[in-house]
């Protein structure tokens, strides 16, 4: 986390990834909860 803290270019991409990431985790949860229904 400090690397990211002291690079100014990876600090503001970080957020962006972190959001991805987030999303990725719904997605998927998503995906998972359909795929035990289905069964």
């Amino acid at each position: 986390m400090g690397v990211i803290r002291t690079h100014g270019q990876i600090g503001t991409i970080f957020p962006d990834a972190r959001q991805m990431n987030l999303y990725g985790l719904a997605k998927l949860l998503m995906i998972w909860l359909l795929k035990h229904r289905a069964d």
